[in-house]
């Protein structure tokens, strides 16, 4: 067994990326060709995180680079967008593609060095050719960075002199569903093409990334010990060819998106019909598709589920007692969405939620035990909400264990949930994307869709209902500009998310094309984390704590990162947040407030507090170990300076002399942001914040009265959009005119839970709304479109 050394590995990448043409010599004009060869732009393709990467690259007359550009679509903001920002610069300046990557984004980084490299060669009519690969057969153990921004995935990869044999990942953070499938999908293909540069598995990026990059380390080091030259790497780089297979499927109905919804309608259909027909399965004809290499959507790493009053739930842990009075919590929701929702889809929920709870237990999903003794998590049972408000018993926490990282139990309630769907003859197909609907005019009705394989292959698949259950439009910048609503509060604008970056508002998109109407379509998204809006890889992750300090999410021993310093100040409930106009827009210390700023929002400093943590430290702990690196323990003294230069070399932070030339550098009017820092600093002397509310315990920081002065970037993270299409209580689309069915079209799940809301307000706290109808939408719209399939 041959452990490599990180450093090695560096190095060996490094020199395979100064080596991609054998022609680069560095800052010479067109990597040294030495004759005029007159202007010219060439644009060149690699893959990256997400997808491809297209470089453009221009040359002057005298063939040197006057200009880098690099566009990546599917590269995820906090991550690849960095080296998208960043590298170009670096590039265009240096004059050659061999520069530094940007930390955490060393796929991107790679794709954007090799593209321009490939376009110097062009431009000087150079080729160079790949050296042989010779490998020193064994097995090589290598780290990279998979999905968990708090451990490294360990990786053995086997070869021989010219082979990959082998891939196997060893220990490692990832979470369960999504590396499970990247290692049941990836590494095969990756053997069977002998490439590192295959596609991503769609919906495991993080995971698929992380094996993709230490199965290239350890070939890099391979070749190294065989003798090879680092750019025999290449031979590893390999693009299959898109397959030209087209077919066509006819089918009864079928189900759009393997999420909560989609899978809970799949299930309700195919069982619908497989007992409407004897509980014959061959007689089922329902398919379910999903552009993901895994089912579970959002779903699978979500925590709880909404259900108002489970009969059979409550008849066996409450003694039959309802946990919650329906009529008074209806009242409150109306009352918080100001009589917005849809009241038959509102009634409708109320109904048949606590049903769909227990309809997911007798599939295998697993809620805990209740007691009849009383409710509360230390009797099990449904728990309250989020805040002081939200008294309702409603919130039904998978394994019934409260928060945790329970992602491998719920990953396998869709197992089980998938297992009893295939025994009454559903069918599903997983990396299959729906491109758009296919609609009859004439007759008003959707008759199927238009779908690709991730290899390709084209498919049509004509079906008599179409149920569309794709997760909203939260990776959808263009959606959002278009539809989220400022008439409330300044929502337009592309937000950042944690969730799926499948979710893209395709088969929305393709909906109101064809004339489908929406409700509450410009709703605030569901935001329950905010913090800054890249991600730091410059520092190391330290182990801090051991088997009895472990982290709340992840039960690692707890870590510290410096890298999570932005996202400190971004999230501290003691500081001053102003919105883009420089007003204050919430408490601070509230629960999930910072949407109201839309998609970014500034906190607001002085130099005393980065003296004082100079010396003493951060004055509360962050740790929060979902999102970030492990956050950074109060009373450590840090290196402020060097972590604030590196935050405004990143655009994520300002400095500036005066509060005026900090609002000029924002391009905030210095009057509104004086006035909103002066009534602030007013509340925090007078222990008592009378505008919104912020508790005495929180109001600790003065803005002083010296400069400089700093304002750090916060960015809210979104789980999901929430409106979103128009139906009726079958779950049918409705038209433009918000009354009329289109035929053959159902929504569920967040495409159509803007039913339940309102324009004027954010998502609900009650806990589990989304899921529950989800699950609840799913399970109807099924049992709809079965049953309608006569008419």
């Amino acid at each position: 067994m041959m452990k490599s050394s990180k450093k090695l590995t560096a190095l060996l990448l490094a020199g395979l990326m100064m080596t991609t043409a054998a022609c680069g010599t560095k800052n010479e004009p067109a990597q040294g060709s030495g004759s005029s060869k007159g202007e010219a732009t060439i644009t060149k393709t690699a893959k990256g995180f997400g997808g491809d990467v297209t470089v453009t690259v221009n040359f002057d007359k005298e063939g040197k680079l006057t200009g880098v550009e690099a566009v990546g679509d599917e590269e995820t903001p906090t991550i690849g967008g960095q080296a998208i920002q960043e590298l170009p610069a670096k590039i265009a300046e240096a004059g050659s593609a061999d520069v530094d990557g940007v930390a955490g984004a060393t796929i991107t980084s790679t794709a954007i060095k090799t593209a321009v490299q490939e376009a110097i060669d062009e431009y000087n009519g150079t080729s160079a050719e790949i050296p042989a690969a010779k490998m020193k057969a064994g097995t090589y153990t290598v780290t990279a960075s998979g999905f968990s921004l708090l451990k490294e995935m360990e990786v053995a990869v086997t070869v021989s002199e010219d082979k990959i044999e082998n891939i196997e990942v060893l220990d490692n953070g990832d979470t369960y569903p999504f590396l499970e499938a990247a290692k049941e999908k990836l590494i095969p293909r990756i053997l069977e093409n002998q490439s590192v540069t295959v596609d991503s598995i769609t919906g495991c990026t993080g995971s698929s990334t992380g094996i993709k990059q230490a199965t290239e380390r350890a070939v890099a080091q391979a070749l190294a010990e065989g003798g090879s030259e680092a750019a025999a790497i290449k031979n590893f780089y390999k693009t299959p060819a898109k397959s030209t297979e087209q077919e066509t499927i006819d089918v009864d109905v079928l189900v759009v998106g393997l999420g909560g919804s989609g899978t809970a309608a799949a299930m309700s259909a195919a069982e619908t019909q497989y007992a409407a027909n004897g509980n014959d399965a061959s007689k089922v004809s329902v398919l379910a598709i999903d552009k993901a290499g895994k089912y579970g959507g959002t779903s699978c790493i979500t925590a709880d589920t909404m259900g108002i009053n489970a009969p059979e739930y409550d008849k066996t842990y409450h003694g039959g007692k309802d946990y919650v009075d329906a009529k008074a919590m209806k009242e409150d929701w109306n009352n918080f969405t100001k009589g917005d929702a849809k009241q038959d889809l509102l009634d409708l929920f109320f109904d048949e939620s606590g049903k769909t709870v227990d309809w997911l237990i007798s599939h295998g999903f697993d809620y805990g035990q209740g007691s009849p003794e009383g409710e509360g998590y230390q009797y099990g049972g449904p728990q309250r909400g989020f805040t002081d408000e939200d008294i309702w018993y409603v919130k039904f926490q998978y394994t019934g264990q409260g928060y945790g990282n329970w992602k491998k139990e719920t990953g396998e309630m869709f197992d089980s949930m998938i297992a009893d769907y295939e025994k009454v003859g559903g069918q599903y197909l997983l990396e299959v994307e729906a491109k758009e609907l296919i609609y009859d005019k004439d007759t008003n009705t959707v008759t199927g869709v238009k779908a690709e394989r991730y290899d390709g292959k084209q498919y049509t698949i004509n079906a008599k209902k179409v149920i569309i259950g794709t997760g909203g439009f939260s990776n959808n910048a263009a959606l959002q500009e278009k539809y989220l609503s400022n008439q409330y509060y300044p929502l337009q604008g592309s937000w950042l998310m944690y969730g799926m970056q499948q979710n893209d508002g395709t088969m929305i998109s393709s909906a109101l094309d064809l004339g489908a109407g929406t409700y509450n379509i410009g709703m605030p998204p569901m935001v329950h984390l905010q913090g800054a809006p890249i991600t730091l890889h410059e520092y190391p992750v330290e182990v801090v704590g051991d088997e009895n300090d472990v982290g709340f999410w992840t039960q690692l021993p707890r870590r510290n990162s410096l890298n999570d310093f932005p996202n400190a100040l971004a999230s501290a409930a003691y500081a001053l947040q102003v919105n883009m106009k420089g007003e204050r827009f919430s408490n601070e210390a509230g629960t999930f407030q910072t949407w109201k700023s839309g998609p970014r929002y500034y906190t607001i400093w002085s130099d005393d507090f980065f003296r004082e943590v100079e010396k003493n430290g951060l004055p509360v702990s962050f740790n929060d170990d979902l999102t970030c690196q492990g956050g950074i323990d109060a009373g450590k003294p840090l290196p402020v300076d060097e972590l604030i230069d590196l935050c405004v070399k990143k655009g994520i932070a300002v400095k500036a002399d005066t509060l005026e030339d900090l609002a000029k550098q924002l391009k905030i009017d210095p009057a509104v942001l004086k006035d909103n820092v002066d009534r602030y600093n007013a509340a925090v002397e007078a222990g008592k914040d009378e505008e919104f509310g912020k508790a005495a315990d929180f109001l600790t920081m003065k803005i002083g009265e010296e400069g400089p002065y700093y304002a750090f970037v916060g960015a809210s993270y979104i789980y999901s959009t929430v409106g979103g299409l128009d139906v009726n209580t079958d779950m049918q689309v409705l038209g433009s005119d918000n009354a009329t069915p289109i035929n053959g079209l159902y929504a569920v799940g967040t495409d159509s839970l803007g039913v339940l809301f309102s324009e004027q307000r954010e998502y609900v706290t009650y806990g589990g709304a989304a899921q529950g109808w989800a699950y609840t939408s799913g399970r109807l719209a099924g049992i709809s479109a079965v049953n309608s399939l006569g008419e």
